[in-house]
């Protein structure tokens, strides 16, 4: 369960990911992403802890991942100077790799590879496109694997500069 709220914090970090200097060009501030994600296949839950779950409590999982899909979630959060000048994130998750594809003033492709002491493996590959300093849209794609049972998720958002100011938003 740990994997779901990595990529819950992926997909509303979306501007400055996983430890790598991000030279996007856009405006530090507070902004604002919305996410909508479709989320199908299996729950990638251990063997072991899914084993443990009730019936009900399996089904409660599952229908609150079955009614958040494709609804969109709206987070702000405050990007600075030093998240794009060093990155932020992901860094210090040793079990996980990360892969920069692509990276420049418009464009950043990243993909991460997680593979947890648990079996379970979980790949996220981020698109991000600035279209213009203060726009920013972009995909996100997920895949996570456990005891034979693969969750796979995917989104689009779409992030916007609201103020240079950030007030009490981290």
């Amino acid at each position: 369960m740990r994997s779901i709220s990595i990529v819950a914090v992926l997909l509303v970090s979306s501007l400055a990911l996983w430890g790598q200097k991000l030279p996007l060009d856009v405006k530090t501030g507070l902004w604002e992403t919305t996410a909508t994600t479709n989320i199908g296949g299996q729950l990638a839950i251990p063997p072991d802890q899914l084993a443990k779950l009730t019936p009900e409590q399996r089904a409660k999982i599952e229908q609150a991942i079955k009614s958040s899909s494709g609804k969109p979630v709206t987070h702000k959060n405050c990007l600075t100077k030093e998240n794009l000048e060093k990155g932020y994130g992901f860094d210090n998750h040793k079990e996980c790799t990360h892969n920069l594809l692509t990276s420049n003033k418009h464009n950043l492709d990243v993909q991460m590879v997680c593979n947890e002491n648990n079996g379970e493996k979980v790949t996220v590959r981020v698109k991000a496109e600035a279209l213009s300093s203060t726009n920013v849209k972009g995909t996100t794609h997920m895949i996570m694997e456990n005891g034979g049972r693969t969750m796979t998720s995917d989104g689009t958002f779409t992030s916007k500069w609201l103020s240079s100011d950030c007030g009490s938003v981290k």
